[in-house]
């Protein structure tokens, strides 16, 4: 009997309208059977085609799916609505370009080109193709202006571009329409946190919490950014290790520190550090107090300031002005100040550097550096530096990019007392790697190349990264370079570093 009810069950015919429904309430996986029955009974019933090719592809089955697109697309060639639904399909198994492709072929004037548009700008913006994506988007809401899926859809395309400042713009305008909405929430906190303002992204996460309390995502982004907004504690160790042809070299680091959020403009912070520093014969050893603050007057730009002292021999040691400019496309930053620049032998410089780094596209980065030290300490020796450098992205997700860097150095005269190259230039090339498994930050990088005196310069670095409990993070960092040449001379240098930090 009970086979029997199945049996009749199964074979029930079902409504296009009933399936709309089911789909829509996420209950597609009930309708299979029936629907499966009901459009092999009628095969040449296209509105039922449809509707089952859809049922497919929202319970998974893609490729099934594909195969009913691509029957209907050879009956009737001009059928938007399947042409529309099979780029869907292919979309969702990542074939973008396929998808692309597929949309572009809905031409203007048919009643499915407004949601060609739509899925165009979605698809490109999966893709990384943020310009393209825009322009679509921008055709759509010269069709329909007023379009919130068009708005919601570039709203999150710009956020992907970098372009933050015009995306939260844009989820303040969704969110004035309906402030109930968790997504804009979501989105809108987002935003903030990338613009390193955890204070007024927690606030956004943790309404979208009260709206959407099981949504994984958003009770993680509450619990991260109430992290990154509350007083932080850091103790580190770090030391490192040198030889530069039989005149050996340690320094050994072991830092307190201290910073708070006041609100998302200003950071103060405050540390300790014991620095014991030994080349060859010669020692110095430090106990540095300092102090900074770092002042965010609007979202792109950042100004930094810090200063130190030793508390040992006391003695003002170092004070430096910085900034930082963050675009989409553009990051400007420069440092100007008093250093300590040889920390064994006390040896101090007036020092100024500024970067600049571009990406005309999303997987190329061009870098740039210009930098001048006067060391004060000894006989006003001057250096000159400049680099320049192009990386590719091989990956985007987890990222993966090669480079090409350039070096110059320049020293006024040669010192004995510290490296001091005169008009010397390294090229290199390599590769680094910034991703995640599991919890675990990583990153590491590598390379290698020659420089002018045709010297091998290699070099290598590892950082880790991992949260240990609930508010307390555990890091590491190494590095190792070595520069050797045919008449056997080495230089090499090594360092590890180790911190944990605490949020309170």
């Amino acid at each position: 009997m009970t086979l029997l009810l199945l049996a009749l069950l199964a074979y029930e015919p079902i409504t296009i309208a009933e399936i709309h429904d089911l789909v829509n309430a996420g209950r597609g996986a009930e309708a299979l059977v029936r629907a499966e029955s009901t459009a092999l009974v009628n095969p040449a019933d296209r509105p039922m085609q449809k509707a089952y090719a859809l049922l497919l592809r929202n319970t998974g089955a893609l490729d099934s799916a594909n195969a009913i697109y691509d029957r209907l697309l050879v009956e009737d060639p001009a059928d938007d609505d399947v042409r529309l639904g099979k780029a869907i399909s292919l979309s969702w198994q990542g074939r973008l370009d396929d998808a692309l492709a597929l949309y572009a072929e809905v031409k203007p004037g048919s009643e499915s080109y407004l949601e060609a548009l739509i899925g165009e700008g979605r698809v490109a913006g999966w893709a990384g193709r943020y310009r393209e994506a825009l322009r679509f988007l921008a055709t759509a809401d010269s069709l329909e202006p007023g379009n919130r899926e068009v708005a919601e859809i570039r709203a999150r395309t710009l956020s992907w571009s970098g372009d933050r400042n015009r995306a939260i713009a844009l989820y303040r305008e969704l969110l004035r329409a309906d402030p109930g909405n968790a997504d804009y929430l979501f989105g809108l906190g987002q935003n903030y946190e990338w613009s390193d303002r955890p204070v007024t992204a927690n606030g956004f996460f943790r309404r979208a919490q009260k709206l959407s309390p099981r949504r994984k995502d958003v009770s993680d982004a509450v619990e991260r950014t109430a992290e990154a907004a509350a007083p932080q504690a850091r103790l580190a160790f770090a030391g490192a290790t040198e030889d530069d042809g039989g005149t050996p070299g340690t320094y050994l680091d072991y830092r307190f520190g201290y910073e708070q959020h006041v609100g998302d403009k200003l950071q103060p912070s405050a540390g300790l550090t014991y620095s014991s520093n030994r080349r060859d014969t010669l020692a110095r050893d430090y106990l540095l107090a300092r102090a900074g603050l770092a002042y965010r007057p609007i979202t792109w730009l950042r100004l930094s300031g810090q200063a130190q002292a030793d508390l040992l021999r006391p003695k003002f040691e170092s004070a430096t002005l910085g900034w930082g400019v963050e675009q989409s496309w553009l990051s400007w930053s420069g440092e100007l100040g008093r250093v300590l620049y040889e920390p064994a032998q006390d040896i101090g410089a007036r020092a100024g550097w500024t970067a600049l780094a571009i990406r005309p596209f999303k997987a190329l980065k061009l870098e740039g550096r210009a930098g001048r030290t006067w060391i004060v300490d000894d006989s006003t020796n001057e250096k000159r530096s400049l680099s320049a450098g192009a990386g590719f992205d091989l990956l985007t997700s987890p990222r993966l990019t090669v480079a090409y860097t350039f070096n110059y150095d320049d020293f006024s005269w040669r010192s004995q007392r510290y490296y001091s190259p005169q008009d010397l230039t390294t090229n290199t090339v390599g590769a680094a790697f910034d991703g995640g498994w599991r919890g675990l930050g990583l990153s590491a990088g590598a390379a290698g190349g020659i420089n002018a005196a045709n010297q091998w310069a290699v070099r290598a670095n590892l950082s880790l990264n991992r949260q240990i409990l609930t508010g307390t993070r555990a890091a590491l960092d190494a590095s190792w370079a070595l520069t050797t040449d045919a008449s056997g001379y080495t230089y090499s240098y090594g360092s590890l570093g180790i911190a944990i930090s605490r949020s309170f």
